[in-house]
């Protein structure tokens, strides 16, 4: 059997979430099709690794083990998108301080996973919502917009996960396969 993994920071913070459901609520009310990322899957993705058979995992989790960096602040401040405002299929809220941490982190799991994968192209960023189809873009865009200095607040990470996503006709279901303390 095969596992969809990913290396990621989960967002643990409730103010947090909270914050971010209500910037959820003024994008839905865009009436954009939107599906928000549920407040139990909001995380920063470091690495998807894809499908790996589950007689694998250990070869992940082992070179992981090894990733040694300080935990970390993160400030998040307002919303973007995905890949313009002129076509969106994502939208974010960006991180303003701690961007270079995460980056690092980034890059030691990148160096430690090297055998899964040619690194991606990588920009700090907090997925909330995913386009679902094309109505009311124009105005998802313009609340988007409105929102770019909306601030969401400062947390502190101190580990990172490996993560099993299962896909569901509702949405993924995200468990850790394996926790990582930073330090």
């Amino acid at each position: 059997m095969s596992l969809r993994t990913f290396v990621a920071l989960e967002v643990k913070d409730q103010e947090l979430k909270d914050r971010i459901g209500e910037m959820q609520e003024k994008l839905r009310a865009s009436g954009a099709q939107l599906k928000m990322v549920e407040r139990e899957n909001l995380h920063i993705t470091l690495k998807f690794i894809g499908d790996i058979p589950e007689a694998a995992v250990g070869e992940v989790v082992e070179p992981l083990r090894a990733v040694r960096l300080p935990p970390f602040s993160v400030r998040f401040k307002g919303l973007g998108v995905f890949p313009s405002p002129s076509r969106i299929n994502v939208v974010w809220l960006g991180v303003v301080e701690g961007g270079e941490s995460i980056r690092k982190l980034n890059a030691s799991v990148n160096e430690k996973l090297a055998a899964f994968g040619r690194p991606e192209p990588f920009k700090a960023h907090l997925t909330i919502a995913r386009v679902k189809g094309p109505r009311n873009l124009p105005q998802l865009a313009s609340e988007v917009e409105s929102r770019s200095e909306e601030e969401g607040g400062t947390v502190q990470f101190t580990e990172f996960q490996l993560k099993k996503s299962v896909l569901t006709p509702t949405g993924p279901v995200y468990s850790d396969l394996a926790v990582f303390p930073l330090g």
